[in-house]
Formats: C-alpha cells, sequence, structure tokens
C-alpha cells in the first residue's frame, strides 16, 4: 500500500464518518444546498439587489455581492432546514439506522468523486513528476478513483478543454 492510497483512505473515511453522523437526508440536503444555492444566487440574486440597493447606500458592486451571498445564504440555509426536519421525521418512523447507513454510503461516494474530480483537474492542469507517477502506478486505490469522476460525467474533458 502506497502513501496516497493512505491518503486516500483518510478522505473516504472521513466522508464515510461525517455521513454515517450526518444520515443520508442532511448529506443530500447539504449537496442540494450548495447546488441550489449558487444556481439560485447566479439567476435570483437580482430581487435582492433591488431590495439592498433601495435600503443601504452602497455602491453598485458591493450591491452585487452582498445580493449573491443573501440569496444563497436564504435558499442554502431553507434547503439545511428541511433537511434537518426530514431527517427529524425519519428518526420518528424508526428509519434513523437506515438514514445514517445510507448517509454513509452517500458519504463515502461523494468524497470519492470529489477526489477524482480533483485528481482529474490536476491531472489535466499539472505534469505529475516521476515520483507520483510512479506511487499512482502502485496505488491501489489510485486507479479506481481516478475513473469515477470521468465516468460519471463524460463531458468532463470537453468543459476542462472549454474552459482555457
Amino acid at each position: 500500500m502506497e502513501i496516497i492510497d493512505i491518503i486516500l483512505i483518510l478522505f473516504l473515511g472521513f466522508g464515510l464518518i461525517r455521513g454515517l453522523m450526518k444520515g443520508f437526508i442532511r448529506e443530500l440536503a447539504a449537496l442540494a444546498a450548495l447546488i441550489l444555492g449558487l444556481y439560485g444566487a447566479v439567476y435570483f440574486s437580482h430581487f435582492a439587489y433591488t431590495f439592498i440597493e433601495e435600503q443601504f447606500n452602497l455602491s453598485p458592486a458591493y450591491c452585487q455581492w452582498l445580493a449573491y451571498a443573501a440569496t444563497f445564504l436564504l435558499i442554502a440555509v431553507g434547503i439545511l432546514f428541511v433537511g434537518k426536519l426530514l431527517t427529524k421525521f425519519a428518526s420518528a418512523l424508526a428509519l434513523g439506522l437506515l438514514n445514517r447507513v445510507l448517509g454513509g454510503i452517500f458519504g463515502l461516494l461523494k468524497v470519492a468523486f470529489i477526489l477524482s474530480a480533483i485528481i482529474y483537474f490536476f491531472n489535466q492542469a499539472v505534469l505529475p513528476n516521476e515520483k507520483i507517477l510512479f506511487d499512482a502506478k502502485q496505488s491501489v486505490l489510485y486507479p479506481k478513483i481516478k475513473m469515477l469522476a470521468p465516468a460519471i460525467l463524460p463531458d468532463l474533458a470537453t468543459w476542462v478543454i472549454d474552459a482555457d
């Protein structure tokens, strides 16, 4: 087992334990809060911008940043609150254990996907040195995790190329 495997196991273990502690519903709500919060901030912050501009005497740049932040936080906190309520409801229905087990699996997969995306972008942006390449070839987990993000998002390569 290489040092890279140990590092990957630590991250995956963190995702598993965090998922077990939070449960599937809260893990899913956190992911949804991030995605929908960002989406909402981009497409709906103009409502907050108008309010902030009318109420406070700030420059347009500050109003825009505050509008993005306020919209993101409002959406994210709302989704996290709903996730917490649904978790309590699931526990009341004696689904707490199932929620936690599924949360552990989801947390593990979420971290594996994030690691895979980081590895993919690192390999595209930075030419790895010989030591890293040798460790990666000897690794047990690295090849499996490396292929996860491109398998789930096959257009990942075109997104990276289009960004250049």
